[in-house]
């Protein structure tokens, strides 16, 4: 079985202009009630069930994930870019291989100078080392950078042509959240074993319904709804979003690196990729490059009008660029289970 948020080239699928409405809400939040969704859209709730179940068997969706701010659960993440030696077959393999590696958040597979993109977590030094010491195995590397971040940026991605206001037809109290995560700050709240079950479980599936939570975590569902806005106000919980392939969608995807001469403009450059809607994260980092953003369009030409701006914005604030084809990715889980239990194993310690 392939790893969470395994992407792979493939056709893009004939979608109607409902599945193509349902993709555009489930980007926007994907815990979305299937009774809201059924008002937007216009058609019945076993309507959406069916389209929903149908977009995953023919993998248009991989899985529904929770985006996760695991550096304000007091754990560490690095990425390593590496250069390899290795064929394409090998490269292929070597994804995989990593893939299965634990610890490891995001890999995928590039062109450009680097041609793998590996993202981590770890809890002290010693493990970082032991996690990069078994990256580099059977990696063929020529050469390898490592990066540390400085903060996540999860942004709105769209991934349709149909732009859909689910604001308004989002009811007060509704289990997805959607009005709370347009009035949250960035409040400081207090995480024990239970929330981080809780993380665990929407990690992997976040349209679960409170029900199925609460069964799960041995809670009741009103104890699992607080929960769940505690740490939707925490800004723990970024956002609800499909893993969704974006070859099915006629889309390629991008890194987008960015050197700085002033890295005082790297919130001017981040909310002018944000604002584009078609960044899926982007990342601040601490050295060399300034900012990675990882993006998806359908055409050459968007792609090209979106370089053209950027120069044309930030030329002269930018000692370097560069943009690389994203082949394949072959991991992409926001909170991997043994991250999950060395928090829970550090939270224990400090009670």
């Amino acid at each position: 079985m392939p790893e969470a948020g395994y992407v792979y080239p493939a056709p893009a699928e004939k979608l109607d202009k409902i599945d193509t409405k349902l993709i555009s809400c489930l980007m926007k939040n994907c815990r979305l009630q299937l009774s809201t969704l059924a008002r937007i859209i216009g058609i019945s709730k076993n309507g959406v069930m069916n389209r929903i179940n149908r977009l995953q068997q023919i993998g248009v969706v991989n899985n529904f994930q929770t985006y996760i701010h695991v550096p304000k659960l007091a754990y560490n993440s690095s990425i390593i870019m590496l250069k390899t030696s290795l064929t394409l077959v090998e490269e292929v393999e070597y994804l995989k291989y990593v893939a299965r590696m634990p610890y490891i958040m995001n890999a995928l597979n590039t062109t450009g100078s680097h041609n793998f993109f590996i993202y981590f977590y770890y809890c002290d030094f010693d493990h970082f080392n032991r996690i990069v010491s078994n990256i580099l195995k059977r990696s063929n590397a020529r050469d390898f950078l490592i990066l540390n971040t400085h903060r996540f940026i999860f942004t709105e991605l769209s991934m349709t042509d149909i732009d859909v206001d689910i604001d308004a037809s989002v009811k007060k109290e509704d289990y997805s959240y959607q009005k709370l995560f347009r009035q949250r700050g960035n409040e400081k709240v207090k995480i024990d074993g239970k929330d981080i079950d809780l993380l665990y479980l929407l990690a992997n599936n976040s349209r679960a319904t409170l029900t199925e939570l609460a069964m799960k975590l041995g809670l009741n569902r009103e104890t699992v709804n607080y929960r769940l806005k505690k740490l939707v106000k925490g800004n723990i919980i970024a956002k609800f979003q499909p893993n969704v392939n974006p070859y099915s969608l006629g889309h390629h995807a991008y890194l987008i690196k960015i050197k700085l001469i002033n890295r005082e403009k790297s919130g001017e450059v981040i909310r002018f990729i944000a604002t584009t809607k078609k960044a899926n994260d982007i990342l601040e980092l601490y050295e060399s490059w300034s900012i990675m953003a990882f993006m998806h369009y359908d055409s050459v030409s968007k792609l090209q009008a979106f370089e053209n701006e950027l120069v044309e914005r930030f030329g002269n604030d930018m000692l370097e660029y560069d943009i690389d084809f994203i082949k394949r990715q072959s991991k992409l889980d926001w909170f991997p289970k043994e991250v999950a239990d060395d928090i829970k194993k550090n939270l224990g310690k400090a009670t």
